[in-house]
């Protein structure tokens, strides 16, 4: 009985045997048939390789399992089959077969693998600097580096030790690895000094005197000099492969002294061995040296003193400076009183004894330019200041120029009237005469400045543009009060940092001040003698002249072309101008002035008044209150020959298309 079961399990199990053979027959031959059919039915393309000797190790792989890399081909279903490549000694490439080489062929190139070089010193040297080529890589201890085959040349350079160089071949994927091991640098130190005989130690260690030559290794090294009576010298210094031979140079100094000096005056200035020090420090000097001691103030005798000092003295060294004086004589043309630094000490004649600093001495009298001279008394010769006194007038007409022109674009010309004596106004008798043209004597005697031409538009838009035609900027301006007119010569003073002729308060004249040199408005009297006597041998009855007839383009008034406009006219003269012209539009009147007698009428400094005093009237301003201010001068509406003579005056309060205003000031 058992032994029919036994035989019956052996007949089962050769049952599941062959079962089972005949299972992996099927799918190997199911296998064998489908790989037949995809060979048969996909494309086979053929990869090409390169370089040739990675082709031979080459293997192609497909990244899709129903793809098969079969030798150099590739077979696939899928259009554009990824894959990749490997080869010794190559960087694995993956790609993608493009679709239009599949079924034919495909190149690929695969990139060499690089050397790798780690290479590292044997005592972990941090500074050492590595070149591969000629080429700096880095600086450090080691270095780690792919390159790519071929013949190379390391530099492996640290400062204190010989350079070493390697020089290799390298393969693909060669790992290059050492530690490498560097020479110690052999320098030469050729030490000197001044004295020479002086012991020299090297790292504490005494090598001997100088001048001597020293064989040494590269690195940091500590010298010491060393001699007697003379300081001690030391020094730190690094020796490398960039200074092999080193020459050092040592001065040595004597061992230092010091002096102190508490001198009177203290402002003075010391000099030793003609080096200037500050005396009020402590001052280090070398023993056993020479030394000459100079300190000096103006005005006092100079201290003068040779020293020697030992090792380590500390010397004090005190002294007063004695005062030192010299003669100055001061003598002028006229008595004057003399100033010394700002100290009235008398009148000239004068001599004085001065001390021998700086003194600045004045020579003053009124009315008369002061004389300021700076000198320095001479304690052996006499000094000798000989001044000629000139009117202050005087001074300043030599040095002003006879003609300027301001910031503003102003032109000025310069007139001395040399204190003249001249009468203003007219006689009863004269042609044209009215009764408020009083004669009357004035004597002008302060050189002045006069604008050259009447101002003009754009001149006063500085200062005020409301209500100016600004399409004419070189016409003279009009309609503008008398006090507009003063007010832009305060502003222009202001401008030009000069003193304020006129202290207007809101809108009225306070007063003025005579001695001003700001800008100003014309008196009466400067604006007649202008117009009839300035740059002539006589005074004439009208600007041009004593003649009836009006010089060609002299003036602009009312001529034959205002006969329709203008109720009276000059007869028999065209300046071309029906109205207003531009400034300088006629001739230069002999004066040096243009427009002066016509173009516009003109404002003068004064009050209007008809009485005057009969005495002679210097320099006269005018009264100090008034309602009106006088206005000179024809303008281009004036057409009778009584208005066109410059003795003809009116007054007026506001402006008018027929007034404009020229300036000027003192010297």
């Amino acid at each position: 009985m058992e032994r029919n079961n036994i035989n019956q399990r052996l007949k089962d199990e050769q049952s599941k045997y062959r079962k089972n053979i005949y299972l992996v027959t099927s799918f190997l031959s199911i296998i064998i048939v489908a790989s037949y059919f995809f060979l048969i039915l996909s494309k086979g393309t053929k990869i090409i390789v390169y370089p040739e000797d990675a082709r031979n190790t080459a293997k192609i792989i497909p990244n899709n399992f129903l793809d098969i890399g079969y030798g150099q081909f590739i077979y696939s279903f899928s259009q554009s089959p990824s894959f990749k490549i490997i080869a010794k000694d190559y960087k694995e490439l993956e790609t993608i077969l493009p679709k239009e080489k599949k079924g034919i062929s495909f190149e690929v190139t695969l990139k060499e693998l690089p050397a790798v070089i780690n290479l590292s010193t044997k005592k972990n040297l941090k500074d050492t600097k590595w070149f591969i080529n000629g080429e700096f890589i880095k600086t450090g201890e080691n270095i780690s580096k792919e390159v790519s085959p071929g013949d190379y040349e390391i530099t492996i350079d640290h400062p204190i030790h010989e350079k070493k160089i390697i020089k290799k071949t390298f393969k693909k994927n060669e790992k290059f690895v050492e530690s490498v091991s560097l020479d110690k640098l052999n320098a030469i130190l050729n030490i000197k000094t001044t004295p020479s005989g002086s012991e020299i130690f090297i790292n504490m260690k005494k090598i001997g005197l100088s001048p001597l030559i020293f064989k040494t290794n590269g690195g940091e090294h500590k010298i010491k000099v060393e001699k007697d009576s003379y300081q001690v010298i030391e020094e730190n210094i690094l020796i490398s492969n960039k200074n092999i031979i080193n020459d050092r140079n040592y001065l040595l100094k004597k061992i230092r002294s010091s002096i102190s000096i508490n001198a009177f005056p203290p402002d003075g200035k010391l000099l030793i061995n003609n080096i200037l020090y500050d005396h009020q420090k402590k001052i280090d000097l070398s023993s056993e040296t020479k030394y000459q001691i100079l300190y000096s103030r103006k005005g006092y005798e100079d201290y003068k003193k040779t020293i020697k000092l030992k090792p380590n003295e500390t010397r004090k060294i005190q002294f007063n400076l004695k005062k030192e004086f010299g003669t100055v004589d001061v003598i002028s043309n006229l008595e004057a009183e003399v100033w010394i630094n700002n100290i009235l000490v008398g009148t000239t004649p004068l001599s004085k004894k001065l001390q021998t600093f700086e003194q600045e001495i004045e020579i003053k009298r009124n009315e008369y330019r002061t004389q300021i001279h700076k000198l320095i008394p001479d304690k052996i010769s006499k000094k000798i200041i000989d001044v000629n006194l000139i009117k202050e007038t005087t001074a300043k007409l030599r040095e002003s120029k006879p003609q300027l022109t301001n910031p503003l674009g102003i032109n000025f010309k310069l007139f001395n009237p040399k204190r003249e004596i001249t009468k203003l106004g007219s006689e009863r008798h004269e042609r044209g005469q009215r009764a408020n043209e009083s004669v009357r004597t004035v004597k002008l005697s302060k050189p002045f400045y006069v604008s050259t031409y009447e101002i003009t538009n754009l001149q006063f838009s500085k200062y005020n543009n409301k209500n100016i035609d600004s399409s004419k900027p070189n016409y003279p301006v009009k309609n503008v009060s008398w006090l507009e007119a003063a007010k832009f010569c305060n502003w222009l003073s202001n401008e030009e940092g000069l003193p304020k002729f006129y202290n207007i308060e809101g809108e009225k004249l306070k007063s003025f001040n005579s001695e001003s040199n700001g800008y100003r408005l014309l008196t009466e009297a400067e604006w007649e003698w202008l117009a009839r006597k300035a740059n002539k041998k006589k005074k004439t009855y009208f600007s041009w002249g004593d003649s009836f007839i009006i010089p060609d383009n002299f003036m602009n008034i009312a001529d034959e072309s205002s006969k329709n406009s203008q109720k009276y006219y000059i007869k028999d003269y065209n300046d071309t101008f029906e109205n207003i012209a531009p400034v300088g539009s006629f001739d230069m009147e002999q004066s040096g002035l243009y427009d002066l007698s016509g173009n516009l009428s003109e404002w003068t400094h004064d009050y209007y008044s008809v009485t005057f005093k009969k005495e002679i009237l210097n320099d006269p301003l005018g009264k100090f209150n008034g309602i009106s201010h006088v206005v000179k001068g024809a303008n281009w509406s004036s057409g009778t020959l009584t208005k066109i003579r410059p003795s003809y005056r009116e007054n007026a309060i506001n402006g008018s298309d027929k007034i404009g205003f020229r300036i000027g000031r003192y010297l």
